[in-house]
């Protein structure tokens, strides 16, 4: 397929509300038609190509020429699920489905990432197109794939501490494997915050006791001195 000359028909899955929508800073001497992929381009939005190093954002809500210098003009994008042009040689097959597309033009996708760059996830084939989610915060990056979980929100997660965030040490007392301990936290909270000192039931109940002043400090009542005993024999 060849990159557009005019406005296209949006064709987006699922609810016509649109969720996000936001203007996007234009690269100079560019023309992004309806429909399009928009990606960015050195920081700007430009249509997408068949070039390595862009990032795809959404898709064009609007048609837009900028025929000045970069951020000069904004353009409408919004993300989604999008259907697109099948590329005739890299074509998406069933197997795709879930993996990445890679953008050809800005209104085809294919299988190839040699030189490319990635339009979104693979949703769904059908014989006229490809549906792709398309825009930033629907398909992890490579980066984002590779974050700790302790980023992702939502729900628990399982990690396991070793030996010397937890108090007492773990010894084998049935606990997943040796020097490790399986415990569970909310996800959305730090790595570091989560690491805290786990203490025994026992500890734990004896130092909340204490810091209630239910149970005296031994330095802070020491016991007092012993007199000297004097005996008178009679």
């Amino acid at each position: 397929m060849a990159a557009l000359s005019a406005a296209r028909k949006v064709e987006r899955m699922g609810t016509n509300t649109v969720p996000f929508q936001y203007k996007a800073k234009q690269k100079g001497s560019t023309t992004i038609h309806k429909g399009a992929i928009v990606v960015f381009s050195a920081g700007y939005a430009a249509p997408g190509t068949a070039a390595a190093s862009l990032v795809a954002i959404g898709v064009a809500a609007e048609s837009s020429t900028n025929s000045g210098s970069d951020g000069a003009t904004s353009v409408a994008v919004e993300p989604g699920v999008y259907k697109f042009n099948n590329h005739g040689s890299n074509t998406v097959v069933a197997a795709n489905v879930g993996s990445l597309a890679y953008i050809e033009d800005d209104n085809t996708v294919g299988n190839s990432a040699t030189g490319k760059s990635a339009a979104g996830r693979i949703m769904q084939l059908d014989s006229d197109g490809v549906w792709v989610a398309v825009g930033i915060g629907l398909v992890k990056s490579t980066a984002a794939s590779r974050a700790p979980s302790a980023f992702r929100r939502g729900g628990t997660e399982s990690f396991r501490l070793k030996p010397e965030h937890v108090h007492p040490p773990v010894g084998d007392e049935g606990h997943p494997a040796p020097g490790e301990r399986q415990v569970e936290r909310p996800r959305g909270t730090l790595r570091g915050r989560a690491l805290v000192h786990q203490r025994a039931e026992p500890q734990r109940r004896a130092l909340e006791a204490r810091e209630r002043g239910e149970i005296r400090r031994r330095d802070a009542h020491p016991a007092p001195a012993r007199l000297p005993c004097l005996t008178i024999a009679l």
